[in-house]
């Protein structure tokens, strides 16, 4: 198993990002996302060469409470806590497939044991706008917490709408974490 990020697929993301996407980055990640195409490729071509089976996860945005803390997550936190303020610009506009790591986990390990080779979207199959994420942690605080979110119309949507379709042939994806108890838990930590 090889972990990767769906980052290697250029952006905007078409909806219902599927595992068969092509995969040419550009933008403003382009380097981290180059290094991680290049691992793919690697391990893909090693293992054909071995006749080894091979199964790549792209991850979405993965976030947890055993995690550094850094990201967009922590970010709105922080401001939340620091400010009783999030600002945002064009959040309505950008969404993200957000995956709490032990779902990462029980996504490696149904890999391994349901043997399900290529390309796999590690994702939750949910979109949630970076709007709506500022709204769950604004709700996490007992006093109110204002929310800022300035729209540019000339701003093209970024949206992360991800097929799980391979992902639920090993594993309910259904029951992975809801957001809201994902950022309680990160919070409390």
């Amino acid at each position: 198993i090889n972990c990767s990020t769906l980052v290697v697929v250029a952006k905007p993301w078409p909806l219902n990002l599927s595992e068969d996407v092509a995969t040419y980055p550009s933008g403003n990640h382009v380097l981290y996302c180059s290094s991680k195409l290049m691992q793919e490729l690697l391990f893909k071509t090693f293992a054909a060469s071995k006749n080894i089976s091979l199964s790549q996860i792209r991850f979405s945005a993965l976030y947890g409470e055993t995690m550094n803390w850094s990201g967009l997550i922590c970010n709105l936190i922080d401001q939340a806590r620091k400010y009783k303020k999030i600002s945002l610009k064009n959040a309505s506009k950008v969404s993200a497939d957000f995956l709490h790591v032990d779902d990462a986990s029980k996504i490696i390990a149904a890999t391994l044991n349901k043997s399900l080779e290529g390309i796999i979207n590690g994702a939750s199959g949910k979109e949630t706008s970076i709007l709506k994420l500022a709204e769950i942690i604004a709700g996490q605080f007992d006093e109110a917490v204002e929310i800022e979110n300035n729209e540019d119309d000339n701003f093209s949507e970024d949206r992360a709408v991800v097929s799980v379709g391979r992902l639920k042939q090993i594993i309910d994806t259904d029951k992975f974490l809801d957001l809201q108890i994902g950022i309680q838990k990160m919070m409390k930590s």
